[in-house]
């Protein structure tokens, strides 16, 4: 339970702190990286980096068992982002616009722990997987593929309502 409390708590800081960071230093280099806006696709880039990085600690910090940590965080990384879709959660029970500002903050963060801790019970029990070499080659061209479109598609926004601020 602790491994699973510490994942979700880390996971969330690291989210928050890449959410804001481009406020900070607005700066081409971070928004590769840090959310630009308030769109979808940007808390799921948020989330997906968020996540990227919980893997990279705990793979520092879980070297006796490299190979499973890596594969388990590689396929849960390339769902953290949409986990972010759980937000629309409250405009399907016809709940949104929320009624204010502050419940609006602490409904986006229980969303926000909800997945993060849903993906941290996935990390671990896919520790207990194998996984063969083709599918960790797999894993691995769709993590490039969409770290690729996250921050292409952040400078150069396509025609379509996801990408865009409703």
């Amino acid at each position: 339970m602790r491994y699973i409390l510490v994942k979700v708590i880390a996971f969330h800081l690291l989210f928050l702190v890449l959410h804001y960071t481009y406020d900070v230093l607005p700066y081409r280099a971070v928004a590769v990286f840090a959310s630009t806006s308030e769109t979808v696709m940007q808390h799921m880039k948020s989330a997906f980096y968020a996540w990227t990085l919980v893997s990279v600690g705990e793979l520092a910090v879980r070297r006796d068992v490299w190979r499973r940590v890596f594969d388990a965080n590689l396929l849960v990384n390339l769902l953290a982002p949409w986990a972010m879709f759980m937000w629309y959660l409250a405009s399907a029970l016809d709940l949104q616009p929320l009624p204010t500002v502050a419940i609006e903050i602490l409904y986006a963060n229980i969303v926000l722990l909800v997945a993060g801790l849903g993906l941290a019970v996935l990390s671990r029990d896919l520790m207990r997987a194998h996984f063969s070499r083709a599918s960790r080659t797999v894993m691995i061209a769709f993590y490039a593929v969409f770290a690729f479109l996250l921050a292409a598609l952040t400078f150069e926004t396509p025609w379509g309502g996801f990408f865009t601020h409703p």
